[in-house]
């Protein structure tokens, strides 16, 4: 058809699912960069061997805005749901965890993503890849 496609670090589907899914299709991979950097790295390397032709780098995510209904809801994934490119729930906003008052998204992100993000991580990417990063 000749669309393409933005997965997101936190599908619910791999990244290996996606290519085997459509390999004839444009793939663009969605980006966290985490404080961790390895899983970072990894998610990049992953995309890279399955063809994905792009990086597009997620930057506001680190504060992430008021989800009211999210923190009213305590929202959580599904327990049959996870985020697929991770091996471990410690990664993949498991669906078990208790985030008291608060949206499981939120405390996800606060535990992992990286909040001083800057240009040196953009560096750091361009040396990592010879994908585009957007």
């Amino acid at each position: 058809m000749g669309t393409g496609m933005m997965l997101s670090s936190w599908a619910t589907s791999s990244i290996e699912e996606v290519a085997e899914a459509g390999p004839e299709a444009l793939r663009w991979m969605q980006l966290y960069i985490y404080k961790d950097r390895e899983v970072s790295r990894q998610l990049v390397k992953r995309a890279e061997q399955m063809g994905y032709k792009a990086i597009f780098v997620t930057v506001d995510t680190p504060y992430l805005g008021n989800r009211f209904a999210d923190v009213r809801n305590r929202f959580k994934l599904p327990p049959q749901l996870r985020m697929k490119n991770f091996e471990t729930n410690d990664l993949a906003f498991s669906p078990k965890g208790n985030f008291g008052d608060n949206s499981g998204l939120a405390e996800y992100v606060a535990q992992a993503i990286d909040p001083s993000l800057s240009w040196d991580d953009i560096k750091w990417l361009r040396r990592l890849t010879s994908l585009p990063i957007v």
